[in-house]
């Protein structure tokens, strides 16, 4: 008796085995090893408070820090960020808004040398006296 359960063991180990490569394989295809257009990549975590305006350029509003002796009404400060970088040119545009909503000021800041890939730079837009904030940001990156 003992050794029709050994050999009912083996049998079933072996169609175990089967099984399991037979499934295993499935699954290893089921499982994507490089990024296609029904699996995406997470967002690199250089990028996580930042807002995302397009595959290259992320920005995002920086509280604090210091303004310039000339911007004597306060300053607003842009963080800006790039996945391949900026060559050549970059420039913050931004609209300044009052208490009650109004578009009060059209802001830029600019830099000519560009952005290397994945640096930070920061931006300073000098604030309009009556602003209480900025919005309709967008970063030109050539």
């Amino acid at each position: 008796m003992a050794h029709k359960t050994l050999i009912g063991l083996a049998c079933l180990a072996g169609a175990l085995a089967t099984a399991s490569a037979i499934y295993g394989d499935l699954h290893k295809t089921a499982t994507p090893s490089e990024p296609t257009a029904a699996y995406e990549e997470p967002a690199p975590a250089w990028v996580a408070s930042y807002h995302q305006q397009d595959d290259n350029v992320y920005w995002k509003i920086v509280d604090g820090g210091a303004c310039a002796s000339y911007a004597t009404d306060g300053c607003w400060h842009v963080a800006v960020m790039t996945r391949d970088g900026c060559p050549s040119y970059v420039g913050v545009d931004a609209n300044e808004y009052s208490e009650s909503d109004s578009i009060i000021g059209s802001l830029l800041d600019n830099q000519d040398h560009g952005i290397p890939p994945e640096t930070r730079r920061l931006f300073e837009l000098d604030a309009d006296s009556g602003a209480v904030r900025i919005d309709d940001i967008t970063v030109d990156c050539t």
